[in-house]
């Protein structure tokens, strides 16, 4: 990456991008979905499945996804995980410790 480039570059892309990489490496590959969002694209996400048609999908207006401080993953092979039939996971910066203890940062919240 250039520096002009790492320059506008979102740190959240650098979390989720070290995370989807040592999930493959410890066999557990993901797909990274939504990272920041905006206050718009919250309030269609928190509008969905009340005044909008569609499943209810998010409990809050105020989502760490809008001062990108989370992101969206799913399990590439999901029938081999522990939540059985896949689904979307959601970690903030600050909750992916858990998931990864042995790893070094940037996974220390």
């Amino acid at each position: 990456m250039s520096w002009f480039g790492s320059w506008f570059a979102d740190p959240i892309d650098e979390y989720a991008i070290a995370f989807e990489r040592q999930m493959a490496e410890i066999g557990r590959p993901v797909r990274i979905g939504e990272k920041r969002r905006s206050d718009e694209r919250q309030r269609e996400l928190y509008a969905q499945g009340r005044t909008l048609p569609g499943p209810i999908v998010t409990w809050t207006l105020h989502s760490a996804h809008v001062s990108g401080r989370a992101f969206d993953f799913d399990f590439v092979s999901a029938l081999d995980q522990v939540c059985k039939g896949g689904g979307l996971y959601v970690y903030t910066v600050l909750t992916l410790s858990p998931i990864c203890p042995q790893n070094d940062a940037p996974f220390r919240g």
